[in-house]
């Protein structure tokens, strides 16, 4: 299972002949075990003794050389960790990557945190997450997941999606585990006015309870206070 040629090299071994002088009861075979920087399973290079020149291969003529890794998992993290955009924005990509590269598949689950202050349930939703899982091919370094923007027509706070790493196959713990994308508010807030200028009642009518109402041009997820005076009449 480990390989002399392409990326990465696990090992080189340059002849397929070996020589026993003459008087000599064995003779050696050199290998060349190339030290990585990738996070891989054990590989084993198989020699096995084909034929012979002046003797006979008999027995054991096959021997397994395993090599054992000696290289830390990678992190995975978000890379950048924060960005921010309008909700006009429809898509938002996130990137998840790994501190080094590796010969093994990574497997990444993640989630929506529960310090996310915009919504993903309920009427008023203000982003969606696509999937739970993804995955960083052997040999590459990087992935992404994408995040969809609902542009609502409500005046609110700028809120904040929280995406973070649950759990990963392959990879170690570390790094920066957790995104924050700010949803940036593009609504202007409502207009209030009188329904009308004026309103007559009898005085004996409601128990001396007259109403005024305020309404607004559209409904908002802030809580609007209006400031008012109450003159005499002129």
């Amino acid at each position: 299972t480990a390989t002399s040629t392409g990326t990465p090299i696990d090992y080189t071994h340059s002849t397929t002949t070996l020589v026993i002088p003459a008087y000599a009861t064995s003779g050696t075979i050199s290998l060349a075990v190339n030290d990585d920087a990738y996070y891989e399973d054990p590989e084993t290079v198989i020699f096995q003794a084909v034929s012979a020149d002046y003797a006979t291969v008999s027995g054991t003529s096959t021997h397994i050389y395993t090599i054992t890794n000696n290289d830390a998992a990678p992190t995975v993290s978000f890379s950048p960790t924060s960005t921010s955009g309008l909700e006009s924005v429809s898509s938002v990509s996130l990137t998840l990557q790994l501190s080094a590269t590796s010969s093994l598949p990574v497997v990444i689950t993640y989630a929506i945190a529960a310090s996310s202050t915009a919504t993903s349930t309920g009427q008023a939703i203000d982003f969606s997450l696509t999937g739970t899982t993804t995955s960083i091919p052997a040999g590459s370094i990087t992935t992404s997941i994408s995040l969809s923007i609902t542009d609502d027509a409500k005046d609110e706070f700028d809120e904040l999606a929280i995406i973070s790493i649950t759990s990963s196959t392959n990879s170690s713990g570390g790094g920066n585990q957790e995104f924050i994308y700010t949803i940036t508010d593009n609504d202007a807030a409502p207009d209030t006015a009188f329904n009308a200028s004026t309103a007559s009642v009898e005085e004996n009518v409601g128990g001396g309870t007259a109403s005024v109402v305020l309404p607004l041009s559209t409904t908002s997820e802030k809580n609007v206070v209006i400031y008012y005076q109450v003159k005499a009449a002129s």
